[in-house]
């Protein structure tokens, strides 16, 4: 899978400016489709992922979503972590921005995990659960892995 990582949102600045909006309301250009990612850290360091039903393999990853017109990155990111987890998270940084090569255009942030107790919507989220870096679920999504593991290097 090809991935290019992007240092700063103005690149795209000109792509988000002229973007239409899908039947479904998610933000769309002729280019990308646009989507947000959160790595979710509790006061142990421990990571949330989530094994999702519609992910390939129904992969582990971090919890996100498609971006819907109207709202920021960052308050697309918290309803889709409300929706799909009832966590509450605090959102701190962007982390990255990636091309994941299939059109699709992520915008990863570091969050803080507010409360630990979760109830996932089963219609989208098989399992879920707080992970040290060290012992990772597998299958995890490649992209997500490889931003886990850079970002606990780094601290």
């Amino acid at each position: 899978m090809f991935e290019q990582k992007f240092e700063n949102i103005e690149t795209f600045s000109g792509i988000i400016k002229d973007s239409l909006v899908s039947a479904a309301g998610r933000i769309v250009s002729d280019k990308f489709t646009l989507g947000v990612s959160g790595l979710i850290i509790n006061e142990k360091s421990m990571v949330y992922l989530q094994k999702h039903r519609f992910w390939k393999n129904k992969s582990w990853g971090m919890p996100g979503g498609f971006v819907k017109a109207g709202s920021s990155l960052q308050e697309n990111l918290l309803r889709e972590v409300k929706e799909e987890s009832k966590l509450e998270i605090e959102i701190n940084e962007l982390l990255e921005i990636l091309y994941q090569g299939n059109k699709n255009l992520s915008f990863v942030f570091a969050c803080t995990c507010k409360n630990q107790i979760y109830k996932l919507d089963s219609f989208e989220v098989i399992d879920a659960g707080f992970f040290h870096p060290d012992y990772l679920p597998s299958p995890l999504l490649k992209s997500h892995k490889e931003i886990i593991l850079q970002n606990f290097r780094n601290h």
